[in-house]
């Protein structure tokens, strides 16, 4: 709360969030507790303050996987759900017929791997929202479960994250936001902004991440991969866009000894400082950060996204080596 000592206005402490109502609750739900004792309203004091939200068709900045045709052409292609159709089908049968076995239902209800995996995301919903481990997570072994987690993070690597060029670069408006309010800030544009929250999805957070180069692997995730390399990939759902998942980047004026300022940038995930990948440092200079970014600073957004690239089965693209 130190952070945000100002008193409120809508222009020092602006609040984005999509129009879809779980995440303007969101926003809602952290304005009341962030300025919850300073205001006039109610018994606790509220703090009135303003949220807005940009249209679903013209949300570029936190619903980019919405607004660019071209990512709804691949995600609609089916080229994104190769990896994790087949390690579904290397896992689902075998952990059905268990499931059959300890439930004792063959030949009465034969379940089948379409079950086992909403069975699966029962247990999941169970654990996350009331911690109940007892009911249906009881029906899964420990190594099971394992399977169904890495089985969702090939998904999401794919439509969100470095299985393909396309499903993180969509997430350029965000990073150049960033980098607009930063450059006001610096050459004293926008003197009353001291930060702006955005309110968004895991579908938002996962590209911006990606694009940011954070829990990337040395190789691609595969439904053929090793044992050894799943057991050890960074690319995890549950670090990376676990409930209320934030990122953080700020940016810091400072003051040579001899006198003249200059500018930092720290990047920030879920509560955790994370050195910027290429920068070698916590703090990176503004000039570097900007410097590692620029094929995504540069890219033309639009011409990008309306574009007909041929759909093809790629995990990197040839990009990468411009960005080095």
């Amino acid at each position: 709360p130190t952070d945000f000592a100002e008193k409120y206005y809508s222009v020092v402490y602006p609040i984005q969030t999509t129009q879809i109502p779980r995440a303007s609750r969101s926003g809602s739900a952290f304005g009341y507790g962030l300025w919850e004792g300073n205001g006039t309203i109610g018994p606790c004091d509220y703090e009135p303050f303003y949220i807005y939200s940009n249209s679903l068709s013209l949300d570029f900045t936190l619903r980019f996987f919405d607004t660019c045709p071209v990512y709804q052409s691949l995600l609609n292609s089916g080229v994104l759900d190769i990896e994790s159709n087949s390690y579904a089908k290397m896992i689902l049968p075998s952990i059905a017929a268990n499931l059959n076995e300890i439930l004792g239902t063959y030949p009465n209800w034969n379940i089948t791997s379409d079950e086992a995996l909403t069975m699966y995301e029962a247990c999941s919903l169970q654990a996350s929202l009331s911690n109940i481990t007892d009911q249906w997570c009881s029906l899964f072994t420990d190594d099971q479960l394992l399977q169904f987690e890495y089985l969702d993070d090939l998904s999401t690597y794919y439509e969100s994250g470095y299985g393909n060029f396309i499903s993180y670069a969509i997430a350029s408006p965000l990073l150049a936001e960033f980098v607009d309010i930063m450059e006001a800030k610096i050459n004293g544009s926008l003197s009353e902004e001291m930060a702006k929250f955005r309110f968004a999805h895991a579908e938002t957070i996962l590209p911006f991440v990606s694009l940011l180069g954070l829990f990337r692997d040395s190789q691609p995730l595969l439904a053929n991969s090793s044992d050894q390399f799943i057991q050890s990939r960074s690319w995890r759902d549950s670090v990376s866009s676990p409930f209320a998942a934030n990122t953080k980047i700020i940016l810091y004026n400072c003051t040579y000894s001899e006198g003249g300022t200059y500018f930092l940038v720290k990047l920030l995930h879920n509560e955790k400082e994370y050195v910027i990948p290429g920068c070698g440092e916590l703090y990176c200079p503004y000039e570097n950060f900007k410097k590692i970014y620029s094929w995504a600073l540069n890219l033309n957004w639009n011409s990008f996204c309306n574009s007909s690239p041929p759909v093809s089965y790629t995990h990197l693209r040839a990009h990468e080596t411009g960005r080095n």
